[in-house]
């Protein structure tokens, strides 16, 4: 299986997996890169996977729909009218030759799922965890997405996080704010800054990266660093959220 990144509109991406001859693309927020590429590689758009409903994640997926006659796969409730086939915590799906698990991940929407394959160690989170960072809260909870953001936690180190914005550079900058001198944080934003430059995205990371720099997946760490020492880990991280929010 290839998984190549589709940069689009200001700060999205979007993930075409390639097997032989056929294709499935996550959270396509336009269609026309889709098309180009697909036309490229010679391959037929089986399958689109949407993590969320937000417009920059869906917006593409009627026009490869009338294009390619492909199934259209997201989670359910969530007012998603175009989906030919809704999903939910804990279905299977087939990709190519991989098995693709549905985890509920709610919280920076409320019926957010995210797609796992153990066999490509690979997660597509859509907006719940971001490269150093993690989505806002709209229509849920703190608590919510701190239960989704622990979900992710889970997962086998070597996971590489498939997120969907390129955020990355601000959001280690907000994480130095709240830790000056953690020097694992401060290495990663010169890492970041010189990816960046060179035009390479941020994307993917992995889960052990985020374990060491993430501050919204390293929350029960941080209750001194926010002022809440003798707080529950999710009461940190929604402090984090709210200070994020504001910064």
């Amino acid at each position: 299986m290839k998984i190549e990144i589709i940069p689009a509109l200001s700060d999205n991406y979007i993930f075409l997996l390639t097997e032989g001859s056929s294709a499935t693309v996550i959270d396509p927020g336009e269609a026309v890169s889709v098309l180009s590429e697909l036309e490229r590689s010679n391959t037929k758009l089986e399958n689109i996977l949407v993590t969320h409903n937000h417009f920059d994640h869906t917006a593409g997926c009627n026009d490869l729909k009338a294009a390619t006659g492909c199934t259209i796969i997201g989670p359910a409730n969530t007012g998603l009218g175009m989906l030919d086939q809704a999903v939910e915590d804990g279905d299977q799906l087939r990709v190519g030759t991989s098995t693709i698990d549905v985890i509920s991940t709610p919280g920076h929407t409320a019926g957010h799922v995210s797609f796992y394959s153990a066999d490509l160690e690979a997660l597509w989170c859509g907006d719940t965890l971001f490269v150093a960072g993690c989505g806002r809260i709209t229509g849920s909870n703190a608590q919510t997405l701190w239960s989704s953001i622990m979900k992710i936690g889970a997962l086998p180190d070597e996971t590489r996080i498939y997120c969907g914005h390129e955020y990355t550079i601000a959001n280690l900058k907000f994480a130095l704010s709240l830790e000056p001198d953690n020097a694992a944080v401060a290495e990663r934003l010169q890492e970041v800054e010189k990816m960046r430059s060179r035009g390479e995205p941020s994307v993917p990371t992995t889960l052990r990266i985020e374990k060491e720099t993430n501050p919204f997946l390293r929350a029960g760490s941080l209750g001194h660093a926010v002022g809440l020492p003798d707080s529950d880990d999710a009461q940190v991280f929604a402090e984090i959220r709210e200070r994020k929010d504001r910064w």
